[in-house]
């Protein structure tokens, strides 16, 4: 026999939690749990089935209702068994009907204790005649425990009054001998020690299996206690940064306002002591033509009023001519200075705001290949003399590419600077009379947009050599993506309508680049940030970062759409609000993911490589991304203002 693994039995198990009382015809539900029959017949019940008061689980009951359950005999004889109180009585004969004769024997097949008379009748019988009969007083301590604990579970049919001895595999119940021949003739059915060994055998693989997830959950219990530390922990830090982040923006606001009122006042100052002087001049000047005319008039002779009087009208006409030239004529007029106006460039300025604030989401390292924060501090490098300026209330970021010797070029505040890709010094600045909005670069080129309809073209070195003029079919937008390949092609963005040109500046096609941007140009209120970014791979094809539509598009050159990648989210292989976008040597695309605070890398064929740099790097609303020339750090502009271009070891 299988070894039988030793359970403990609380004294709290015999109580039913329903009446607290020992449990009166136990009945054991599909989840375990057992409860008094009079109890369970008590309980309200829902289509057919009740709910389980301790664990709450619907259980289904048969037209027989709540008899239909299971008995659970084994808890009473545990029970029986841990009874101080329970009596020791000798086995007595289980085929007689009084029970009060001495057993002799025990069989081991039928599982139960007979007398001499009863064992005589026992081996007549053609199905236990070659039954194994144990001497009752000459039982070994392993069958005494055998027979104890067969000898209680020896149950009789309730049809028919015999011990069950039998198990039907086909109906999975315990038969006697009639129930073979009347109801179970032709199923399969094995005697009740052959069943009762495989049962043993599936419950203690049934004890295995339940113990490795025994295990394996508390396992999983120990992670998300730990989860739960971190993720007070980082809460605490959100809460944190949350709080410094608004007073940053509060601080940023208060400076603007005391920066505007100065201005206002200056103003004000500026344009009284103007006008009031003028006027006060002007004032005394028709005085004292009113007194001068008046004692010409009194006191004048002909000669003197004909000769004066011609200077006194052209010294009036001089007079009125200034004071129409000092201000409005109308001395009810109320209209100020242009100067004292307060303008702002948009009323709605919600999303710029949470741009700029940062969202809360949810952080999952096991996802992002990134070198832990605490290295990061020696690989991170910032490029000095730049800063993010504030403009009408939007920031203004900078714009990247980088040339063939492997210099890098900014492109931002209305300059363009050429810095060594080596040593990172300025080796030329180009002050703009415009806020460049993009930067290319392709054979020793650099395309600069944002000069309404012209895209201008500077040596690698920073000279300006030319200017093309793109007709926008909408005349409404000015330059903004820009991209350029090795054919000499250049593919510039104007609102949603991309153009590709030839290296003459003639369009050779246009197509739309985003018909979601297109739709949302159509509003008043667009953000500043739904532009298209451009850049092409080998395949000379176009790479369009679409932040308004949270996804990647590609088309060929003739404008004829390819594939979509990734889409609106947090996780991997999504993007939120995505900016800056640069193909690699390999065809891979880094796009600067912006509401994430992260660049995330993209194989050529569209499918998700991994994080390159993330918040945890430190970076917060990246806009421009690059590679340098030999791969091994990735050049990031954002909307830091302290530290707006970096330059990260990857």
């Amino acid at each position: 026999m299988a070894s039988r693994p030793v359970a403990s039995f609380s004294s709290q198990n015999h109580l039913c939690k329903l009446c607290s009382k020992v449990f009166d015809q136990p009945k054991v539900l599909s989840c375990l749990h057992t409860f008094c029959r009079g109890c369970l017949e008590n309980m309200p019940t829902s289509g057919g089935a009740l709910t389980c008061p301790t664990c709450g689980q619907n259980v289904p009951l048969s037209q027989d209702g709540v008899h239909s359950l299971r008995d659970n005999t084994l808890v009473a004889k545990l029970f029986a068994q841990k009874d101080p109180n329970a009596k020791v009585v000798r086995a007595s004969c289980t085929d007689c009907a009084s029970s009060e004769q001495d057993a002799a024997f025990y069989c081991f097949q039928c599982m139960k204790y007979l007398c001499v008379s009863c064992e005589e009748a026992h081996r007549k019988e053609d199905a236990s005649n070659r039954h194994e009969l144990w001497i009752a007083d000459n039982l070994s301590e392993k069958q005494k425990a055998v027979a104890a604990e067969n000898s209680g579970e020896a149950a009789k049919c309730k049809e028919h009054g015999q011990v069950s001895v039998l198990y039907c595999n086909t109906c999975h119940e315990v038969l006697c001998a009639h129930c073979v021949v009347k109801t179970h003739k032709l199923h399969d059915f094995v005697e009740m020690t052959e069943a009762r060994e495989k049962g043993l055998k599936r419950i203690e693989k049934g004890i295995d299996e339940a113990q490795f997830c025994l295990e394996n959950q508390r396992r999983k219990l120990e992670v998300v206690e730990e989860t739960a530390k971190k993720s007070s922990e980082q809460y605490d830090t959100s809460r944190q940064q949350i709080h410094e982040r608004s007073q940053y923006l509060i601080q940023l606001v208060r400076e603007s306002e005391e920066r505007c009122l100065k201005e206002l006042e200056e103003n004000l100052k500026s344009m009284l002591e103007s006008t009031s002087g003028k006027q006060e001049e002007l004032l005394d000047s028709y005085k004292s033509h009113i007194d001068f005319s008046r004692t010409l008039l009194a006191h004048g002779s002909p000669t003197e009023i004909l000769s004066l009087g011609g200077c006194l009208a052209d010294r009036l006409d001089s007079l009125k001519m200034k004071s129409i030239g000092s201000g409005n004529n109308d001395p009810q007029s109320t209209t100020v200075s242009q100067g004292l106006n307060f303008e702002v460039e948009r009323e709605d300025v919600t999303s710029e705001i949470e741009t700029l604030f940062g969202q809360v989401g949810k952080i999952d390292d096991s996802t992002e290949e990134t070198i832990p924060r605490g290295n990061r501090e020696d690989a991170v490098t910032s490029l000095g003399g730049l800063t993010t300026q504030w403009k009408s209330g939007r920031p203004r970021s900078f714009s990247l590419a980088v040339t063939t010797p492997g210099d890098i070029i900014v492109a931002g505040q209305r300059v363009l600077k050429v810095i060594n890709g080596e040593n990172y010094d300025v080796k030329k600045t180009v002050d703009l009379t415009f806020e460049p909005k993009d930067v290319a670069y392709s054979n020793d080129n650099v395309y600069v947009t944002g000069d309404g309809n012209k895209i201008h073209v500077f040596t690698s070195g920073g000279a300006e050599k030319d200017a093309i003029s793109v007709d926008d079919e909408d005349q409404r937008h000015s330059t903004q993506g820009i991209a350029a390949n090795k054919p000499g092609y250049i593919i510039v963005s104007m609102g949603a309508q991309v153009y590709v040109l030839l290296p003459n500046g003639d369009i050779e096609c246009s197509f739309v680049g985003s018909k979601e941007l297109k739709r949302l140009l159509t509003r008043k209120t667009v953000r500043s940030a739904w532009r298209l970014y451009i850049a092409t791979n080998s395949r000379n094809q176009v790479i369009i970062s679409d932040p308004s539509s949270n996804n990647i598009s590609i088309f060929d050159m003739m404008g004829n759409f390819v594939s979509t990648i990734a889409g609106y989210g947090k996780g991997d292989g999504q993007l939120f609000c995505p900016t800056g976008v640069f193909v690699a040597g390999d065809d891979s695309i880094i796009v600067a993911d912006c509401r994430n605070d992260r660049v995330s890398k993209f194989g050529r064929d569209g499918a998700f490589i991994k994080h390159v740099i993330t918040k945890h790097d430190g970076l917060f609303a990246p806009m421009g991304v690059a590679l340098s020339r030999d791969g091994r750090c990735l050049i990031v502009s954002s909307l830091v203002g302290g530290m707006p271009v970096n330059i990260y070891k990857i």
